[in-house]
């Protein structure tokens, strides 16, 4: 049995049509605006002996009931004939696995209807207010509140029942919403755009012209705020790069006036090591050849001139194979410091015994990096030995030279 039936429209039906404006949405940005949209539907059928059913938020449900009283509506209508029901309770009767389940919509809603008739008599029709469809688009879920509307339209057509949906127009507030809202405004009989100066003064088509106009300016609204917003973001991330490029920068700098300073002390190194080591050997070896020229006949004196040549061409040699082994080219830097060590230590006598060098695992990923690599790791091994003291590092040699 129908709604119409228990409640049929009678000669004292509001003035406010119920048949021709069933099923209504209206979107708001405003949470008063709303409220007294709400308030204004429900008097109209209040103050005409009407029944008053909302299916609100928690939220809206005291607030609802003093705009009622402010409104004039005498406190007994509404005490008998307004029922504010919570709309996740509603919801809970028909919704199954995410879905409105349609076999049981219409008993739920004939249900919260019919007891409210038994506790008193009225005259006109039902004016409704619904937010269970702005709860499941809250939710994310959108063909559930899709297919709630299409089951209130079928059932706003077969009862005398006016109903009032809400949406804030911040539900469709991007370009890809407009579908959705598109969808939302067909399943009503009419669409009353966000503004109360608009109520009751345009017709349908114009009302839904502006409603959807309004949804392309929320949505363009908030491109421009996103996009303002990763404007802000790429400054600042603009700004943290060019903040990160001028320390490396720095850095950089620092370290290539480092590098410069080293290979300053490296040279002065070699310069001094040339000058003091085979400077002074190239001098001695003059100036036994001036005494060898006056005494050819003396042999010890050639002598003397042979073995300083030989060590001149001796300290030249170690002293390249200390500034590049040619080792390293061809067994890697693991075999480079390996004889390095031992040569340091045959030149120093620091050690009696033979001197082992790293693991052998260690030697295999040395052997195995790149050259580029290998020729700064061997600086790095090396740099607590000096070659200087290296190619001085032989008291024998040099009392023999002084000797002579």
């Amino acid at each position: 049995m129908q709604l119409g039936e228990l409640n049929p429209v009678t000669s004292h039906t509001p003035s406010v049509s119920f048949r021709l404006s069933r099923h209504r949405v209206q979107f708001y940005n405003d949470e008063g605006y709303l409220l007294s949209s709400i308030s204004e539907h429900l008097t109209d059928s209040l103050v005409c002996d009407g029944l008053a059913l909302a299916f609100t938020t928690a939220e809206h449900r005291q607030q609802i009931y003093e705009r009622l009283a402010l409104a004039g509506v005498p406190a007994e209508a509404i005490k008998k004939r307004c029922f504010l029901i919570e709309a996740s309770e509603a919801l809970s009767k028909f919704m199954r696995n995410g879905m409105p389940d349609r076999q049981l919509f219409f008993p739920a809603i004939k249900s919260f209807l019919q007891p409210q008739r038994a506790n008193g008599s009225f005259h006109a029709g039902v004016a409704a207010f619904g937010e269970m469809v702005a709860v499941l688009l809250a939710e994310g879920k959108r063909e559930a509140a899709i297919q709630l509307e299409q089951l209130w339209t079928e059932f706003t057509d077969s009862n005398a029942i006016s109903l009032l949906c809400a949406y804030p127009l911040s539900y469709f507030s991007r370009a890809e919403d407009h579908e959705l809202f598109a969808r939302v405004c067909a399943h009503h009989s009419s669409v009353v755009p966000a503004g109360s100066f608009l109520s009751g003064s345009i017709k349908d088509h114009q009302a839904r012209e502006i409603a959807e106009l309004q949804q392309r300016a929320e949505a363009l609204a908030k491109e421009v705020e996103a996009r303002k917003r990763a404007e802000e973001h790429l400054r600042s991330t603009q700004a943290e790069l060019e903040t990160m490029v001028q320390h490396r920068t720095a850095a950089l700098r620092q370290l290539s006036l480092h590098v410069l300073k080293l290979q300053d002390i490296e040279r002065r190194r070699v310069a001094r090591e040339l000058h003091d080591s085979v400077g002074q050997d190239f001098a001695g070896l003059k100036m036994n050849l001036d005494l060898a020229k006056r005494s050819p006949q003396d042999p010890n004196l050639w002598r003397k001139c042979d073995e300083l040549l030989e060590h001149c061409i001796h300290e030249v040699r170690t002293l390249s194979n200390l500034l590049h082994p040619p080792l390293i080219e061809d067994a890697g830097l693991a075999s480079a410091a390996e004889w390095y060590v031992q040569d340091f230590a045959r030149r120093s006598s620091f050690f009696s015994a033979p001197v082992e060098c790293a693991s052998q695992s260690a030697a295999v990923r040395c052997r195995h990096g790149p050259h580029n690599r290998e020729v700064p790791a061997l600086r790095f091994a090396t740099s607590g030995t000096d070659p200087e003291r290296s190619l001085r590092a032989r008291p024998q040699n040099r009392s023999s030279r002084r000797s002579r």
